[in-house]
């Protein structure tokens, strides 16, 4: 059984209970690194950012098919929720967002539910039914899009 640790989180956040966490989702052959530049600028506006390294990565350190995107984000979750369960008194002051790059757009729109903040940055086709439900998108989703994406045309 594989185990997950975030290990040295810290944040300018004093233990603030409405704190969210944001997941980085890299796309494919990208690594947790290609959303730093994002993860530091949330972090200095208090926000804890989460940047995994996915099996589709170059620089991932295990083998390609042992582990998917849907494992690492669970177990991450599950991490976060311990994580923020010792400093608040209250899991429903728990809220969360999720970055998705290309590949990501999909970890994005399939993580979470509808009180989840998302954001797309290119590959995502806003007008292909949630693979969740089959029904259109709800909730909160920030698409940002290109004619080279080949998701929308100008």
């Amino acid at each position: 059984r594989s185990r997950t640790e975030i290990s040295n989180c810290s944040s300018n956040t004093n233990n603030n209970n409405n704190t969210p966490i944001i997941f980085l989702c890299h796309g494919f052959l990208g690594s947790r690194f290609d959303l730093s530049h994002l993860a530091e600028a949330l972090a200095e506006d208090g926000f804890i950012c989460v940047a995994p390294e996915f099996p589709e990565s170059l620089a991932a350190s295990y083998e390609y098919g042992v582990i998917d995107r849907n494992r690492i984000v669970s177990c991450l979750l599950e991490e976060c929720q311990k994580l923020k369960t010792t400093t608040t008194t209250s899991q429903s002051s728990l809220s969360f967002g999720i970055v998705g790059h290309s590949l990501g757009c999909g970890t994005a729109l399939s993580t979470g539910d509808d009180s989840w903040s998302r954001v797309c940055v290119a590959g995502f086709n806003p007008s292909r039914p949630n693979p969740r439900t089959g029904k259109p998108y709800s909730g909160k989703v920030l698409s940002i899009l290109s004619t080279n994406d080949g998701t929308v045309k100008f």
